[in-house]
């Protein structure tokens, strides 16, 4: 993987239009798996719960027979990596994208590799046995996600079918771009937290507003007389 800091510049400026967390996630995956990007065969990111990791995406090929029909189609018909980011903005293939069924725990992982920069793993004994089941592969690059207070997620990458060496500099382009994708996923995150009170706001409002329409609807039949066969019940079902 040699990708230069203007192609990282790029990536930054695409990553940085999005504010949707699922949208967020599959670009950062895509930049790296894309052959004008990182280049990794596969990519998988997992967001911290709690003390535990849930899998969220997965991009790249899980069979040697997938990765020959990826490349079989890109060789027929390549696609610029804007091209590539750019279907993460659309629900359908959001929906489409693969993940898998496991959930692993932060304690399952010696605490330098999540609290430290990337690190290529390369010994089954450092890897968790139920990650080790899923990946079959050795090595793979350990990319944890933070900010400077808290671990955000990790992502996990490799190149499972084309061998290709994970080097010194390869890491070093990853601690760059981690920080960046931990960027971009913190702020979706407050997004997504600003829509949710909103949501709860937008609520709070609407039962404000059938209450006063419920005080209004009382004053009205007071001043008709017809408060006393309703006054009960409407004390029974209070707002």
């Amino acid at each position: 993987m040699d990708i230069s800091f203007e192609k990282l510049w790029k990536i930054s400026k695409e990553l940085q239009l999005s504010l949707s967390l699922d949208e967020s996630l599959c670009k950062i995956l895509t930049a790296l798996t894309a052959g004008d990007g990182f280049a990794f065969n596969r990519a998988i990111i997992f967001l911290k719960e709690d003390t535990r990791l849930i899998p969220k995406v997965w991009i790249g090929p899980k069979t040697i027979d997938e990765a020959y029909k990826v490349w079989k189609e890109i060789s027929s018909q390549p696609h610029a990596l804007e091209d590539l980011l750019s279907k993460c903005s659309r629900r359908e293939y959001l929906k489409s994208l693969p993940t898998i069924s496991i959930e692993l725990n932060i304690n399952d992982f010696n605490p330098d590799f999540l609290n430290n920069g990337p690190t290529k793993i390369d010994k089954s004994d450092l890897v968790p046995k139920t990650l080790r089941s899923v990946l079959e592969y050795l090595p793979f690059v350990l990319v944890p996600l933070k900010t400077e207070s808290e671990l955000l997620g990790l992502i996990i990458a490799d190149n499972m079918f084309n061998k290709k060496a994970i080097t010194d500099i390869d890491i070093k382009h990853l601690e760059l771009y981690a920080a960046l994708a931990s960027n971009v996923i913190e702020r979706a995150n407050l997004f997504e937290e600003v829509k949710k009170k909103e949501k709860a706001l937008e609520e709070s409002y609407r039962k404000l507003q059938e209450a006063q329409k419920k005080v209004i609807s009382l004053e009205k039949m007071a001043a008709t007389g017809e408060l006393s066969s309703t006054f009960a019940h409407e004390l029974r079902n209070p707002v």
